[in-house]
This record gives structure tokens, sequence and C-alpha cells, in this order.
């Protein structure tokens, strides 16, 4: 069946090209053959020849072995051309970038949610939250720079948590001393003990006793959900830029290409179907570094969006021709900056890349306006760097695209090959670097956090700290004897009061006042908001004695008048 699908393809795509006749004709066989194969019945298969298919179908594969088809760019050593693709049935929206998917999990299935963040000094970070029949987790560890995102079913977590209790590896199992989970958190060993399960299914090698826990509120409250987002989706542009240069006969240098000026109509018609022309003075939107203000990099150029990203294009023979400057200094400056470009062939003339004197651009788009069957069609040739890895959409077979389908397929193309070559080593090094670094502070600041918060709440009861109440139970031993209430507010009464000791209410408010300067709050556990950095130093402290001091000072204030 499979088989039979190929030939189909294959002769569609040769319908336009060698022999419409005998591949008309092995068309309706075929479909005669996959009619038959779908619905279990021969009956229809009177009309087939099947040796006439056999020797059809030869004759179409010795004409495409020797067949040459059209090409308008140059590969080399350094760059290979990709090879078109033959689809049974041309896929009009290919599937969302798995890397670009990956990169906004945490924002997707995070957010808003009640994961927990684990976090180690040498090994990195891990987040990992729990879904109705799944978990899912985010490693991002200081070895690699890549981000490991994976899904973890319930059952598979249970076989790890089994096999390493089975094997007396429970321990491994077992949660740091300390975590800053939240009060009524489900946060005993045996209820979180299947999380780090589906963690050790994931990464068995760690010891997860060694790692510190943030909830989901420590770690926004740490400053690291922000910090998180913006780490996981440093692969995702905000935005996109691409380069054009146009060829025309007899063009074989960059230099040529710089000096052209002015636009064809087919490479007007073929900017229009991409986007749409702006004024590039006064500019709101993305202009990919154009300028915006006084008009230096030209009046006009194309701009298109693709999703919530915007795009800009910079079109050379848009932009200002400089006199007496053989290197056009300005549009190089542009164009031999983007990671990707567009060629757009006038006539003729074949591009090579290797006359592109740039080690920054790594894939380029050659685009060719041709009639085919009395419409304009596009044929596109992609010719990429050596170490760039394939991308989608693949090329179909033959690269011809109508009007109606050159932007959702090309747009698509420059976005997955920019992303292909951020992905590649030449560029990933200095941005894993970055990334390094930049996951070294989270791990810093999410551990400072964690050790503050941590004497904080050893500090914290429902009532009020445990320095507090081992004062006040000094104090209320003091004043045991029962108080006789007040009965008026004369000096007389309230000397007596002093001398005999202070009432719970007195001490209540006493404690009040001195746990104000360890700026500490004496709340009930309902009203504790998790997380709450409280910062206590050696300093802070006080004796008891010297919660007595403001009464004493007040009992001799009220003696000498």
């Amino acid at each position: 069946m499979e088989f039979i699908e190929h030939i189909e393809a294959r002769c569609q795509s040769l319908l336009i090209a060698h022999h419409p006749r005998i591949t008309q004709e092995i068309i309706e066989d075929t479909q005669l053959l996959l009619t038959a194969c779908e619905s279990d019945d021969a009956s229809g298969l009177d009309t087939l020849h099947p040796a006439a298919l056999i020797d059809q179908v030869q004759a179409i594969c010795r004409t495409c072995a020797g067949f040459q088809p059209k090409s308008y760019c140059i590969a080399s050593d350094r760059f290979h051309k990709e090879l078109p693709k033959i689809y049974k049935t041309r896929p009009t929206q290919p599937e969302i970038d798995p890397g670009t998917v990956e990169a906004t999990w945490f924002r997707q299935h995070f957010l808003g949610k009640p994961y927990v963040t684990l976090i180690e000094q040498d090994f990195g970070m891990i987040t990992i939250v729990q879904e109705k029949k799944k978990y899912r987790i985010i490693v991002r560890t200081k070895e690699s720079s890549q981000t490991l995102c994976r899904l973890v079913s319930i059952r598979t977590a249970q076989e790890t948590q089994h096999r390493l209790e089975s094997s007396g590896h429970r321990r491994l199992m077992d949660p740091s001393r300390r975590s800053l989970l939240p009060f009524g958190h489900p946060s005993s060993v045996e209820s979180t003990r299947l999380m780090r399960a589906a963690i050790l299914s994931v990464c068995p090698h760690l010891d997860l006793r060694s790692f510190k826990e943030l909830s989901a509120e420590s770690t926004s409250l740490a400053g690291l959900e922000k910090d998180l987002l913006r780490y996981d989706e440093l692969a995702i542009p905000e935005n996109y830029k691409f380069g054009l240069l146009n060829i025309k006969n007899g063009q074989t240098t960059e230099k040529a290409w710089l000096m052209n000026t002015g636009l064809s109509s087919n490479l007007q018609d073929f900017l229009s179907l991409l986007g749409h022309k702006v004024q590039l003075k006064g500019y709101q939107g993305y202009a990919g570094g154009l300028d915006t203000k006084m008009g230096e990099a030209g009046e006009f150029t194309f701009v298109s969006e693709w999703k919530e990203h915007e795009i800009a294009f910079h079109v050379a023979p848009m932009m200002p021709l400089t006199k007496n400057d053989d290197q056009q200094v300005l549009r190089k400056r542009y164009i031999g900056n983007d990671i990707v470009s567009i060629i757009f062939i006038e006539q003729d003339q074949p591009f090579d890349p290797k006359a592109i004197l740039s080690n920054f651009v790594f894939v380029y788009i050659v685009i060719h306006p041709e009639l085919h069957q009395g419409k304009r069609h596009w044929r596109i040739e992609v010719i990429q760097h050596e170490k760039i890895t394939s991308f989608d959409p693949p090329l179909p077979m033959p690269p011809l695209l109508k009007d109606e389908e050159l932007r959702p397929f090309l747009i698509l193309k420059l976005i997955r090959a920019e992303s292909a070559s951020l992905r590649s080593e030449r560029l990933s090094t200095p941005n894993n670097k970055a990334r390094r670094g930049l996951l070294n502070t989270f791990i810093k600041n999410g551990l400072a956090y964690f050790e503050t918060n941590r004497r904080s709440r050893s500090l914290e009861k429902p009532q009020a700290s445990r320095l507090l109440q081992k004062a006040e139970q000094k104090l209320m031993t003091a004043s045991s004897m029962d108080i006789v209430p007040l009965q008026s507010n004369s000096t007389r009464s309230l000397l007596s009061s002093f001398n005999k000791g202070f009432s719970r209410k007195k001490t209540q408010e006493s404690l009040k006042r001195k746990s104000s300067k360890l700026n500490m709050m004496t709340t009930t556990e309902e009203d504790i908001f998790i997380g709450q950095d409280i910062q206590v130093s050696s300093e802070s402290f006080i004796s008891t004695e010297q919660l007595f001091a403001s009464s004493l000072d007040e009992k001799e204030s009220l003696q000498e008048k």
C-alpha cells in the first residue's frame, strides 16, 4: 500500500515535467490499486495491465536517473543544498518547531500552578509539576546548555519508586532536611516521595537529599520565576530580521549585487506577497535595526508578521546607494549580519555563496520566478552551511510554489532556518556560555533565598517568635500574681500597678512593641504569607532584660512626676 502511494506521489511530481501521457496512465492504474486495497475488493482491477504498469514505472525511473533539475545556486564544500522531498499530499501547515514548544513549557504549564523547584549547587535546577496522570519536568543543568523537558507518567514514577525501595535505595527519594513549602502543603516524605521518583526516572544518578526545595510561591518571591522564563525562552527571538539581495545576469560578485538599486516588477510582487511596505521614518513597529528617525537606512522597507512575532526585511536595493563606496558599507552592515538571507534571481545567473564575504550568514534561500503552464510560480532552493542541521518544512518536489502558497511556506522556512542556525555549534557556543553564567546566578540567588528564609521560618511560630515566646514566659512568671483590674487612670494607681507587676495585657503590648524592633509580625498561622523574607541580624536580638527596659523607664518617669 505504501509503495503504491509512493509511486502515485512520484508520478504526480513528474506529470508537470516529463512523459505526461505515460505518467497519467500510471496515476490511473495506481488509483485503481489504491481503491482495491482500501475496499479489499479486486473486482475493479479488470482494466489493469500489471506488465504494462511495471514497464511504465521503469521508463519513468530511467528518465529520472538522467534528469537534472533546474538550479540557480552552486553548492560547495562549506555550503550544501537541501534536496526536495516527495509528498503524496503537500503539507500546508507543518508541525510547530519542537524546540520552540519546549522553550515555552514553563510559561504554558507551570505558571500559576503548585510546582516545586529543586536547586543544587553543582547540578543545576529542576522544576516539576503534577498533572492529572503525569508529571511534567524541566531540567536545567550546568553541564548542558540544552534544557531537558520530559513527561513522566504516574505509572512510571510508581515503578521507579518500587524499584528503589526494593533495592534498598529508598533514601534517594528523601527530601532535603528542610524545604520552603507552604503551610498546608502535603510536605511529608511519603506524600512527595512519588514526585522525587518521577525525577529519578529521568535523572537516575541524582541524590535528591542534596537539593533544596522551593514552592512556587517561594520561587516567585525569590525572583526566580521571571528569571527562568527568560532563561528558557532565550532561544526564541522576539522578532526576526532577514536580508535580501537581488542578482542580475552577469553579476557574480558581492560588490555587484550590493550596487543594485530599485525593485523589478517580480521583486516588487515577491515582497508584496511576503509582507507590506512601510515608511521607515516614524515607524513604530519592529524595523530590524533600520533607522526610523532620520531615514539614513532608506525611505521604505517591507515588514511582515508570524503569530505574535514581527518580521523586518533588510532589502539591499531599497537602501541608499553610497557614492564612491565600492563596498557599500551601509548595505553590507545590515545584510552581512543577518543569519538568514534571501537571494532573488532576476534572470538566470546562478548564486555562489562563496562570493559573500561574511562569517555570520548561515542559510541562503534562493528564489527564482518562472512561468509554468501559463501561471507564475516561485522556485525555492535552500543552501546552508555544513554545520547546520536540516530544518522543516522540507522542500517539495518540484520546489515550485504558487502565489498563495508562497508566504506561509517561506516565512516558516526562514524562521526555522534561523532557529537551526542558532542551535549550531558556531552560534550556540557564545550563547551557551551566557546561559551557564545566568544559571549560576539563578542557583546562587535561589540558595541564598532558601537559607535566609529557612532561618526566618525557624524563628516563626503561629503567635510569636521563639525568642519572644521565651521572654514572654519569663515575664509571665515574674508577674504570676493576680493583678487587680485598674480602677482609674490616676498616677497613684498606675504606680501601684507597676509595683505589683505587669498585667498580661501590658505584657502583650510590650511584646508587640519589642517585636517591631525585630521587624517581625506576631500573627496567626493563617495570616502568614509564605516565603516572606524576614531579615534578622545578630544585632537585632535583644535580651529578656532589654524587654523590660521601656517599662522600667516608664515607671521611673512616672515616679519623678
